[in-house]
């Protein structure tokens, strides 16, 4: 069966979702945005990060079990909390799963290892296996991942078991 997301419209609005449900979550947690303005008001680095977390999001999901489904699939369609519950009850396989795709776009890009962060540089001390991780940062991975049914629902689509 055909992803949702293999239509270009589609992943984008899915990232342009991301980057709102981003933005959202940093003006409740009063974090400083660099950039806040709409998706297609970024830099295209910037894009690029967030079209790359769209793409990731279907083998993300897959880890825990779940899929995207169709607008309007009521029958395949689980409420947030059901995906939830799912996704949670599988976390760190999902968790797993998001870092390394994070970390292998980041590695396509360019970026290496290193113990500070330098974005001139593109070194990142992230870039090691979610194993080695400190705990803060396994986190970081888990919350991306629990945002991910809402981000899907924004974008329109709906959170499913996989068939």
């Amino acid at each position: 069966m055909p992803s949702p997301l293999d239509s270009a419209a589609t992943l984008e609005s899915l990232a342009a979702a991301i980057h709102e449900h981003y933005r959202a979550q940093a003006k409740r947690e009063g974090w400083t945005l660099k950039y806040d303005v709409p998706f297609a008001d970024l830099p295209a680095d910037f894009q690029h990060a967030n079209l790359a977390a769209a793409r990731r999001i279907p083998t993300v999901l897959a880890a825990a079990g779940l899929q995207i489904v169709e607008a309007g699939d009521q029958e395949s369609t689980l409420s947030e909390a059901e995906a939830l519950a799912l996704l949670e009850s599988r976390i760190e396989a999902a968790a797993i799963a998001e870092h390394a795709g994070w970390m292998a776009e980041k590695i396509e890009l360019g970026w290496q290892y290193g113990p500070e962060r330098d974005d001139d540089a593109k070194v990142h001390p992230s870039i090691i296996p979610y194993a080695d991780l400190s705990e803060v940062e396994k986190e970081k991975d888990r919350s991306a991942v629990r945002n991910y049914p809402a981000m899907v629902r924004r974008a329109g689509m709906g959170v499913g078991r996989v068939e």
